[in-house]
């Protein structure tokens, strides 16, 4: 019987995204980057791994109003903690999910700021054979934010396309 290989190591990702409130109101544009460790255990079938890691994100422009109650804070940064991997059949299955805050700043009159909490989870598709040279990564996301300081507020979602490229050092190659 053919056992699958042990991922280990660094995984570094970078994303750029083009984010949108589900109204008429123009996108947002991001910039993410990954940095997690492959967690040593052994998946289902050859190529797949898991890793745990932070994700970083910066952006600005019109996809968070609904969360900072409508004023424009064109600045966001986000701190979320990280869950990647890669499943599927020929391992080509990009998946992510992560949890953290998000702080928005800026604005017309510049001052203040407002901090909201977060879930974000990612689809994709892997392009490329070799995870420790490079692989891209062409998905999807759909993210949650409620501002903190409003206890009765609804988690607004926000959606988006993702572009990636995907690092991965000793990560076990998607098989075809």
């Amino acid at each position: 019987m053919n056992e699958a290989p042990v991922a280990r190591g660094f995984v570094l990702a970078a994303n750029i995204g083009l984010v949108a409130f589900p109204a008429l109101l123009p996108p947002s544009g991001e910039f993410s980057l990954l940095l997690a460790g492959a967690l040593p255990v052994r998946l289902r079938r050859p190529g797949h791994w898991v890793a745990l890691g932070y994700r970083g994100t910066v952006g600005g422009g019109y996809a968070d109003i609904q969360t900072t109650l409508g004023f424009l804070r064109p600045m966001a940064h986000r701190h979320h903690f990280a869950v990647q991997g890669v499943a599927g059949r020929r391992s080509r299955l990009a998946y992510g999910a992560s949890v953290g805050l998000a702080g928005f700043v800026g604005g017309p009159n510049g001052a203040g700021g407002e901090l909201a909490f977060e879930g974000e989870g990612r689809l994709g598709y892997v392009y490329g054979s070799n995870p420790a040279v490079a692989q891209c990564v062409l998905g999807v996301q759909m993210r949650l934010s409620a501002p903190i300081w409003r206890i009765a507020s609804v988690p607004l979602p926000t959606f988006g396309l993702v572009v990636g490229v995907l690092f991965g050092r000793r990560l076990p190659a998607p098989r075809g």
